[in-house]
């Protein structure tokens, strides 16, 4: 199926849309055909005020290590400046709640400010010391600035303010493998700017964050300054400012384009993962051919086991319901999809009280890595004191793009717009700037 370019007067209700929210300045042409064009330097992508991006990268941290190759300036979000430049900085620790808990402490630097950004000079970039997966860090590179809510218990969320184009380049390279096939990359770029800005127009609006930098809403790496010509680079410049959108009653808007690892073999009605509600091209149901090619372990995976009491301490402290049940009893799936996934689940407690929850959310609080229980297309086996997950296939909630299944086909000669028809069926392409 070949996506069809959003026909002008209706493609003019999704730039409305973005235009209100804040995503885009102007309204421009709805033209959406893909380039060759060369990739702009990641250093001439500064922060478009209008396309900016909030990426919660820490949240509740009271220390940061910085490093930076020019002077960082320090204002609040008025632009009001708190300080003298700071000087380079080489693996410096940036400490919260030090001496006061709205405070910042860099060596002799102290700032006092319930908002403090950080702003690199034009072209420079800030890194930081983040964690990459078990007890491991590593130093990553941001484009945008950072802005740092300090809290009154001494703490700071840290913002990266990054215009949308640049973000996405940070996007790819956390979700794409370097060698998989260019036309992945691009779908995966439009998938993932369309996530983004939908995210910017809606939840984003109430909180002081649009997406965070992992999995949970899409993975963030930053920039590397090796790979800034890289296919991530090539995928983003080649589709700018291209989106996926459905023909609403009212008219064309985006949607919240998700999409998951492996999906199993067929993707799943989104309105059992989030709030997106259920129109066609998020219905689910779409056969996917290719993704038994995804490494062992993900398209099948084995039986794993959790002790009762940890599934019931689980839930608990995430769920009231869930806390006044006492010791698991049982765990059942009570609805199931056609393709035989779990949607919803039944906890009952020893005292025969029972509450359920969607099976997305059950496995995600029992197992908030998603790397154990990989998917909610599993069966459940009592084993007395603990229950054990059986017949397991696919990984990650299985709704939309299918990853593997988009190399799939685009190792067998599909484009961008073919693979993005497959997943998302009914969808159209439109380009809301330039």
């Amino acid at each position: 199926m070949r996506l069809r370019c959003a026909k002008p007067g209706r493609g003019l209700y999704v730039l409305a849309w973005l235009y209100a929210c804040g995503a885009v300045s102007v309204l421009v042409t709805v033209s959406c055909s893909i380039s060759d064009a060369a990739p702009q330097d990641g250093a001439s992508i500064e922060v478009h005020p209008a396309r900016s991006v909030r990426v919660l990268l820490a949240r509740d941290t009271e220390r940061l290590v910085v490093s930076t190759s020019g002077r960082l300036r320090v204002r609040d979000q008025n632009g009001q400046e708190l300080s003298d430049p700071l000087p380079p900085l080489r693996r410096a620790p940036i400490l919260f709640g030090h001496s006061s808990p709205t405070s910042m402490v860099v060596g002799p630097h102290r700032i006092t400010a319930e908002v403090i950004e950080l702003i690199p000079a034009a072209g420079e970039r800030i890194e930081l010391l983040m964690p990459a997966g078990g007890d491991k860090e590593v130093m990553r590179r941001y484009p945008g600035f950072l802005r740092c809510l300090l809290k009154d218990d001494g703490t700071a969320d840290i913002i990266n303010v990054v215009d949308v184009e640049a973000y996405l380049r940070g996007v790819l390279r956390g979700e794409v493998p370097p060698n998989w096939h260019r036309e992945t990359y691009r779908a995966q770029a439009i998938a993932a700017r369309t996530y983004v800005l939908y995210e910017k127009g809606t939840v984003g609006r109430n909180r002081d964050w649009d997406v965070t930098s992992t999995a949970r809403s899409q993975m963030y790496v930053g920039i590397d300054v090796e790979t800034e010509k890289t296919k991530a680079a090539r995928a983003v410049d080649a589709t700018r400012g291209i989106v996926l959108t459905w023909q609403y009653p009212e008219g064309d808007h985006i949607f919240c384009t998700y999409y998951s690892a492996v999906c199993g073999g067929t993707t799943q009605d989104a309105s059992f993962v989030g709030n997106a509600g259920s129109i066609p091209p998020l219905a689910g149901g779409v056969e996917c051919d290719y993704c038994w090619r995804a490494p062992k372990g993900t398209y099948r995976w084995k039986p794993v086991t959790f002790p009762k009491k940890a599934v019931g301490r689980a839930l608990a402290r995430r769920y009231d319901d869930f806390a006044s049940l006492g010791s698991v009893a049982e765990v059942e799936v009570t609805d199931r999809a056609p393709d035989h996934r779990a949607r919803t689940i039944r906890v009952t407690g020893h005292k025969g009280k029972s509450a359920e929850l969607p099976a997305e959310a059950f496995r995600l609080t029992i197992d908030p890595t998603g790397w154990t229980v990989k998917s909610t297309h599993f069966r459940i086996r009592d084993d007395g004191k603990a229950v054990t997950f059986t017949h397991g296939r696919g990984w990650g909630h299985g709704a939309g793009l299918c990853q593997w299944g988009a190399e799939g086909m685009a190792r067998n000669g599909a484009t961008a717009e073919q693979i993005l028809g497959h997943y998302y069926p009914g969808a159209r392409l439109a380009k809301v700037y330039e």
